[in-house]
């Protein structure tokens, strides 16, 4: 079985659409039960820098971005990153789009 690989270009248009009507801040891990939230700050021991790969709609960056000096959001697509940087203004979150 032959493994089909999309251009990058198209990959990316077809996230760009797909989170378009996303809501536009992180939604603060508010539709997990306490013990995932619980769960994710005792697994995230905070430090000097933190970098999520992937930072998607930001939700696991809000939980515990305040845990390091500083935190690096990577993401792959222009509609997300924009929303990260308006959400993360003024923090000590610094979002970078991938090329």
């Amino acid at each position: 079985m032959a493994v089909r690989h999309e251009p990058v270009d198209t990959l990316r248009e077809h996230y760009e659409g797909k989170y378009a009507d996303e809501p536009s801040e992180p939604t603060c891990l508010t539709e997990y039960s306490f013990d995932r939230k619980e769960a994710v700050a005792r697994l995230v021991p905070g430090g000097a820098l933190l970098l999520e790969i992937g930072a998607g709609s930001g939700d696991v960056l809000l939980a515990v971005a305040d845990k390091y000096a500083a935190a690096v959001a990577l993401e792959y697509t222009h509609v997300r990153a924009e929303r990260l940087r308006r959400a993360f203004a003024g923090t000590n979150v610094t979002v970078l789009e991938a090329p």
